[in-house]
């Protein structure tokens, strides 16, 4: 439920780069700006879906909705709006609506476990390989579904995030 906005914010990109490839600009400059959308019609998602969903796999899917469309791995920065999401739309983290400190140091947080535990090389980019590998997936699909955030104690566990906010981010 949390992928929401950030899938139609995804679905709209690759549109309008769909336009782009579709309708190549001109150098000069009467080229007129291609339309874009601001609606999610059947027609822009059946194209979506057919070029970048149908073809794979939940791994493969999960990994090419989360990663830059122009990159071959995911970043930190890519999970973020999803943890935006999941800060907003989760009601075991209702509570922190009204702290955008806590709120920011959550999700660095929830990003940099999920980095120790799925990227081992520590490369900073998180691979199709290493997603497929690891059980990044489910979790995702075990905090969409449960209630209490602290029963999913795989990266979002919010006690788990203020242990280590006592410990560590105090000392700022």
């Amino acid at each position: 439920t949390f992928f929401h906005k950030p899938l139609y914010a995804r679905i709209l990109l690759l549109w309008e780069n769909h336009l782009r490839q579709s309708n190549p600009t001109t150098t000069t400059t009467t080229t007129l700006p291609l339309p874009s959308s601001t609606v999610v019609t059947y027609g822009i998602f059946h194209h979506y879906w057919i070029t970048e969903m149908a073809p794979y796999d939940m791994n493969e899917r999960f990994f090419r909705l989360l990663k830059q469309p122009s990159n071959d791995y995911i970043s930190r920065d890519d999970f973020f709006p999803y943890i935006r999401e999941l800060l907003n739309d989760h009601p075991g983290l209702e509570f922190l609506s009204n702290h955008a400190e806590f709120q920011d140091k959550y999700a660095i947080t929830v990003v940099c476990r999920i980095f120790y535990e799925v990227n081992l090389c520590h490369s900073g980019r998180i691979t199709s390989r290493q997603i497929r590998k690891s059980n990044l997936v489910s979790v995702f699909q075990q905090v969409d579904e449960e209630q209490d955030i602290n029963k999913v104690t795989k990266y979002f566990s919010y006690e788990h995030f203020y242990v280590l906010y006592c410990r560590f981010w105090e000392l700022d």
